[in-house]
């Protein structure tokens, strides 16, 4: 295999640090000025306006479309390849990165028409094809979990002595209610009898062994944010009188002393960088890099930086310096996984779920279900209950 890849050039391009394209990341498209994205925060809380009205300056469609011309050519080379399940595992990859490239022309168009035509044709067009193209990119709920997350909710409500304010927002959430917003009356529908089992109860009991299996193999990593945190962390919280935390500073000096120990040549190439204009912390495949948000908040827990670090490092790093090694240099960018049916095989099912099921298994936060758990799973249900997002923020708050 390899010898067929590197005759026709074809295992340089598929490293996402020469075809970019092989790693993209959608989500870096849907960002928007953040002082204009505040403000229409402000007004949506304040009540002055029904929904929020989001730009997304950076859905560039030059460049968009030259991404999927470049990924047009590697589709094609990977059919003449002879060794199928390579070919087949180069095609699935590009074509995943090629959609989600179609999924934001199609949102670029949505969200122009939904401003300048909301009751045209053309918009409802568009509309029908960003859903299908949302679904087969990302799923949709599944009905089954969306009944355990309601009746979590309930059972959370009602194992409780609420407060008269608390048992008025909890009736509201059962019955339904009017909210009045810049001059109209907003029906929230009733989610009575929408729950029918709890989440289930058992999740820390459940990733417990992986959990150890993390604390084993990485127990230097854990050694080392341990040690930092003794020796700078808490003497600097101690002079300065402040709470103890790692600031995005620290972050970066954590990040690098863990790639040193990893890779200390870094053959890798991978940066930790701080990113402006930025609050996450996550992990990009085009730059190979970990980027660190410079409106970050700090990490204020040993565990929670553990945590963090094996999330963006251990596991999408890991993926990374990896994959890129092997005679099948997209296993760099991304695991593709076998699914059950009705189950995504993509990058972001498989990946990113054991990444974040990794953080709960070590930072030791997880006791119960909490709003953080829920909320995104909440918001897609009532979306696809035909909620906008005025009646989904209603319900969630109350639910919350």
């Amino acid at each position: 295999m390899s010898e067929i890849l590197s005759r026709g050039r074809l295992a340089e391009r598929l490293r996402p640090d020469v075809t970019p394209e092989m790693g993209f990341q959608s989500y870096e498209m849907l960002s928007g000025n953040s002082e204009y994205r505040k403000e229409e925060e402000k007004r949506f809380l304040a009540g002055e306006i029904r929904n929020p009205r989001l730009d997304y300056p950076n859905i560039d469609e030059v460049t968009l479309r030259s991404g999927i011309r470049a990924l047009e050519q590697i589709l094609r080379e990977s059919r003449e390849m002879p060794d199928q399940a390579a070919a087949d595992a180069i095609w699935d990859t590009a074509s995943y990165r090629m959609a989600e490239m179609y999924w934001l022309l199609e949102t670029k168009r949505l969200n122009e028409l939904a401003a300048n035509q909301p009751d045209s044709e053309a918009f409802q067009r568009s509309a029908a094809r960003y859903q299908v193209a949302n679904e087969a990119l990302y799923g949709k709920p599944d009905q089954k979990v969306v009944a355990n997350v309601y009746g979590e909710i309930d059972a959370q409500a009602n194992a409780k002595q609420l407060h008269p304010s608390a048992e008025a927002i909890y009736r509201e959430l059962q019955d339904g209610v009017i909210v009045h917003i810049d001059d109209e009356d907003i029906a929230v529908p009733a989610r009575r009898h929408k729950g029918i089992d709890r989440l289930p109860a058992d999740v820390k009991e459940r990733v417990r062994v992986l959990g150890e299996l993390i604390e084993e193999e990485f127990a230097d990593t854990r050694a080392l944010i341990q040690h930092y945190w003794d020796e700078v962390i808490v003497p600097r919280a101690t002079k300065t009188g402040t709470e103890p935390g790692f600031t995005i500073d620290d972050m970066q000096r954590i990040f690098s002393q863990v790639h040193m120990s990893r890779d200390p040549e870094n053959d890798s190439k991978i940066n930790i960088v701080i990113h402006p204009n930025s609050s996450q912390l996550a992990w990009d495949t085009p730059t190979m890099s970990v980027r660190i948000g410079e409106n970050r908040a700090a990490i204020t827990s040993v565990d929670d930086m553990f945590a963090k670090v094996i999330h963006e490092y251990e596991i999408h790093g890991g993926k990374a310096r990896h994959g890129l090694r092997t005679e099948l240099p997209i296993l760099g960018s991304g695991v593709y996984s076998d699914a059950d049916e009705g189950e995504q095989s993509d990058y972001l099912t498989h990946e990113e779920g054991i990444a974040s099921l990794a953080e709960i298994a070590v930072d030791g936060s997880f006791s119960t279900w909490k709003p953080l758990h829920i909320s995104r799973y909440l918001a897609c249900a009532t979306a696809y209950d035909g909620l906008d997002f005025r009646q989904s923020f209603e319900i969630n708050w109350r639910a919350r």
